[in-house]
């Protein structure tokens, strides 16, 4: 998958896969990470955004869920088709 120049959103970054998942991310060259934790800790890249994101919360993941439904729908309207993937 190529996401270089995309803005991603990433569960449990604070640890295990999701970290591992943020420093992919920034390595195949990611415009933005937004790195959903618990509890939130300051990321050394500055392309990197930490939420406090419980996906075992309800209220929470609905707010993250639309902001992330809007941040997609507007980044594919952006998006000519000869460059999007």
């Amino acid at each position: 998958m190529n996401i270089e120049h995309k803005t991603v959103l990433i569960t449990g970054a604070n640890r295990g896969i999701g970290k591992a998942l943020v420093d992919e991310a920034l390595r195949r060259g990611a415009k933005k990470v937004y790195a959903g934790m618990r509890s939130p800790v300051q990321h050394p890249d500055n392309r990197v955004t930490p939420l406090t994101l419980d996906v075992t919360n309800g209220s929470q993941s609905n707010v993250r869920r639309e902001r992330s439904t809007r941040l997609t729908c507007s980044s594919t309207m952006r998006a000519s088709p000869s460059t999007t993937t």
